[in-house]
């Protein structure tokens, strides 16, 4: 039945980009290029914003891509592919009975269908309602696919943060109200190279790397309060009642650190609020794996094996150390001062 999909999912593609092409860009994700094909202003709006920075501009004339992305907004006038009887919506919205390599995930809350067809180069996303989408999915859009896409490339979608100092960079990682964002927004304030706060792309091996992927930033209300300045790089409002972080752009703050594509990766860092002194101490790559991958896996939809042995890789190739936060407000200068001192591989 997974070919009936997938020609479905194609030709309502067709259907909408018949309707209207509204634009076509090209982005770097990790050392791949991806071209975005967008048909409708909608899903441009909602998605282009967080990886607008990723966007290579200077094309060659037999230039040809890794990978093709069809988007379209179902609002505009061509529905969502019909489901095949058989197949199945799992945990975190894993469209399961697809033959392999294909991969499918509906989100019944945002109305977001991604599919990808590796042994095609291509993959397709379909929005319920662009107009409607919520804020997690414009700060962070196709997180999903980007985590596919990985696992047939030689990185994954890691859930963390990641700043750097000079040429290296550390991987703030750990559970949802760990710390990550607020310490990934203190280093950016202070001066740090800023490359995403909750998701980004990472590779171990002899050369471990970490590539942005979305320019967006979160920010709560306390933060807003200490730094008022932040309001005027505010991209997207909470919703009431159900989201307690407004979404900023980094790279539209006045002061602070930049917004970088790339870097070479030195260790992961766990955060955790404790004490009244923040403190940074090693631990052991068995604790960073703990910490790295339950919340990656989670929220990559029928994410295998494959990224549970890249991120178990990543940690045995990298440094792996525990901050303890507290209110001090120490720990840009605890990691500066450890990056300064650390003595890392040749990276390339």
């Amino acid at each position: 039945m997974g070919p009936d999909f997938l020609a479905r999912t194609a030709q309502q593609w067709q259907k909408a980009q018949h309707a209207g092409l509204f634009a076509t860009r090209v982005v770097q994700i990790a050392a791949i290029s991806v071209r975005l094909h967008f048909a409708a202003p909608t899903v441009f709006e909602a998605f282009w914003p967080a990886i607008s920075h990723l966007e290579i501009a200077d094309l060659p004339p037999d230039f040809s891509p890794n990978l093709d992305i069809f988007l379209w907004d179902a609002a505009t006038g061509v529905p969502l592919p019909a489901p095949d009887a058989d197949l199945r919506i799992g945990p975190q919205g894993h469209i399961a009975g697809l033959p392999e390599p294909l991969r499918a995930a509906f989100n019944l809350d945002s109305g977001v269908l991604q599919v990808y067809a590796p042994h095609e180069n291509c993959a397709f996303v379909a929005l319920r309602d662009a107009q409607t989408l919520p804020p997690y999915e414009r700060a962070a859009p196709l997180r999903v696919l980007w985590g596919w896409i990985g696992e047939t490339h030689d990185f994954v979608a890691a859930h963390g943060a990641a700043v750097a100092w000079n040429d290296c960079a550390i991987l703030l990682a750990g559970r949802g109200g760990s710390g990550k964002s607020t310490t990934s927004l203190a280093c950016l304030l202070a001066g740090f190279d800023f490359l995403g706060d909750d998701y980004v792309l990472v590779r171990g091996g002899a050369a471990p790397r970490v590539w942005s992927l979305y320019r967006t930033a979160k920010v709560g209300a306390r933060s807003l309060e200490l730094h008022p300045h932040l309001k005027n790089a505010i991209a997207i409002e909470p919703r009431p009642q159900l989201d307690d972080k407004w979404v900023l752009f980094a790279d539209k703050l006045e002061s602070g650190g930049q917004l970088v594509r790339e870097k070479p990766l030195g260790a992961i860092v766990l955060p955790r609020v404790e004490g009244q002194s923040t403190q940074l101490a090693p631990c052991s790559a068995s604790r960073a794996l703990a910490a790295l991958a339950p919340s990656s896996i989670f929220q990559l939809a029928g994410a295998g094996p494959i990224l549970m042995e890249k991120m178990a890789a990543l940690t045995r190739c990298v440094a792996a150390h525990e901050l303890r936060l507290a209110p001090d407000n120490r720990a840009p200068f605890l990691l500066k001062q450890w990056l300064e001192r650390a003595k890392f591989p040749e990276t390339a």
